[in-house]
């Protein structure tokens, strides 16, 4: 029997998963399936960044997900038997994002969250459902999977999204190129129950001649997760997790925090990898997340990566399915997305080899110089630079084809940025402005002084001309907008369009809607 369904995607971990979530919100037909049987059951990737939470908070997971995890994190940093160095990660951007923390929760919690979030839409997970092949046909994609049972399904889907993961099939099958390697040591980790005196909550640094290691507080009391990079010996023919004695000789290695195992749970060797697809898009084959790009786990980019691919891919499928845009529209995935992914592949791995290389002279600098580095990020300027970047909240599109902006000396937001946190008020009341933004539609914010409402009522009646366009618009008065004008370097009047994921994509520091027009009608968006 054969089936039919706008967009097939494989894989359903995070990234699939949020895409699921929002091409159904989007009412898109599509399907997802993944060869495995449930979601993960392990741990895996657990550091969620203030970007990822503000789009689970527009799919409506953002407070469970904070419930169900550790945010009141503060850094420590021993060297051998005392501490050097510690600063918070709470509330370091609390005037730029409305969670200004990182939070810790094993990807098997994330997964679940979005697997019922998808299950409250109606939509179902086909699991043990493994893709075999697909063949190019002229509306799209002939694709044969192997369902529970064994049998073997024929599915036409015109556009194939492939989120299954560093061994993605899509991507191999759809010959893209994966480049990059493999960190020559093997790594360790272990989830585990440990007695110490340690404040419970935090995160550890630990050095130790030629020996650094994390241990992350998970929600639970006495619940952490243990990283060890530098001192592991482990050989490939070893068994898969580690022993109970592989476990306390890491957290011996620093008798500071006199450290106690009392349980270990899931634990896994490896190596690390560092690699990224040649191209996000042939065609209509897409690769997001772990299929697309594959980092070291410095600074917890790789998930929260995926989810942005997500976010930006969904809407411009939705669009062009909708027949509300050209088709080109879809080229611009690639564009904007495969530099941000190409920075984090290069800045990771550059920063992961110097930490974790094994020599004297690296030793050296770990023992010596690296807490002196960490004490820099107690100053809070500093901080709040290094988590900007870090919660992924300053990515930017600037050079996609998709920005425009005229100048003015004193308009601080650029066309590409994620649009800034701000209070506004509107209709009464003060609310948050990302409480405007919807993923079905664009949002044009319209701000004046209360002498130019002539000129607004004339440009909302103009847009009504505009083509089809789904675009919602929202007048603010200047007066009771104050932080808006200070955040956005509003003087006078503006127009500022944000996409479906929340960046700017036009903006003028005046009321001209044939500047507006002229933007839509040449950037792709409408027919």
């Amino acid at each position: 029997m054969e089936h039919m369904t706008q967009v097939l995607i494989v894989g359903a971990g995070p990234t699939g998963l949020t895409l699921a979530n929002l091409l159904a919100k989007l009412k898109v037909d599509f399907m997802i399936i993944d060869k495995k049987s449930s979601p993960t059951k392990e741990s895996k990737a657990f550091g969620i960044h203030a970007r990822s939470l503000e789009i689970f908070q527009r799919m409506g997971i953002a407070e469970e997900a904070l419930a169900a995890g550790n945010t009141d994190i503060t850094v420590h940093v021993f060297r051998k038997n005392k501490a050097v160095a510690k600063f918070s990660l709470q509330n370091i951007l609390n005037d730029e994002t409305p969670f200004p923390h990182l939070l810790i929760l094993p990807q098997s919690m994330t997964e679940q969250l979005l697997a019922e979030a998808l299950e409250d839409q109606n939509q179902n997970i086909l699991w043990e459902h493994e893709l075999l092949f697909f063949t190019r046909e002229e509306t799209g994609y002939t694709t044969q999977f192997k369902t529970a049972s064994g049998n073997v399904t024929t599915l036409h889907t015109t556009f194939i999204v492939g989120c299954d993961g560093a061994d993605s099939m899509v991507r191999k099958k759809g010959n893209f190129d994966f480049i990059g390697k493999s960190f020559k040591p093997y790594f360790s980790l272990a989830d585990a129950t440990i007695k110490t005196p340690l404040n419970h909550g935090n995160v550890y640094l630990l050095l130790s001649p030629m020996h650094l290691s994390l241990l992350f507080s998970y929600k639970k009391m006495d619940s952490f997760r243990l990283f060890n990079f530098v001192n592991s010996t482990f050989v490939p023919n070893q068994k898969e997790g580690l022993y109970k004695e592989d476990v306390q000789s890491i957290l011996n290695s620093n008798p500071y925090i006199k450290a106690a195992l009392q349980q270990l749970g899931w634990s896994s060797k490896f190596k690390i990898h560092s690699r990224l697809a040649d191209k996000f898009q042939k065609d209509n084959i897409f690769l997001a997340g772990d299929a697309a790009h594959v980092h070291s786990p410095v600074g917890a980019q790789g998930m929260n990566t995926g989810i942005q691919d997500a976010y930006n891919l969904a809407w411009k499928l939705s669009l062009v399915l909708s027949q509300k845009a050209k088709k080109e529209l879809l080229n611009t995935y690639h564009e904007e997305r495969y530099p941000i992914a190409r920075r984090l592949y290069y800045s990771t791995d550059i920063f992961f080899q110097w930490l974790t290389k094994k020599n004297k002279m690296m030793d050296f600098f770990r023992m010596n110089i690296f807490p002196y580095v960490f004490r820099i990020l107690s100053i809070r300027l500093i901080r709040k630079k290094v988590f900007r970047m870090a919660s992924q909240i300053s990515v930017n599109y600037r050079g996609s084809s998709l920005s425009m902006a005229t100048f003015h000396p004193f308009f601080l937001l650029k066309a590409g940025d994620r649009a800034r946190w701000a209070h506004i008020y509107y209709r009464g009341k003060t609310i948050g402005i990302f409480e405007l933004f919807d993923e079905r539609y664009f949002t044009l914010i319209i701000t004046s002084p209360d002498d130019k409402l002539l000129q607004v009522k004339l440009l909302l009646h103009n847009l009504q001309k505009l083509p089809t366009l789904p675009v919602k618009v929202h007048y603010l008065q200047a007066k009771p907008n104050r932080e808006l004008y200070k955040k956005y370097g509003i003087i006078n009047s503006a127009m500022i369009l944000v996409r479906p994921d929340g960046h700017i994509s036009f903006s003028h520091h005046a009321l001209d809607i044939k500047k507006l027009e002229a933007y839509l009608m040449g950037m792709l968006l409408i027919h």
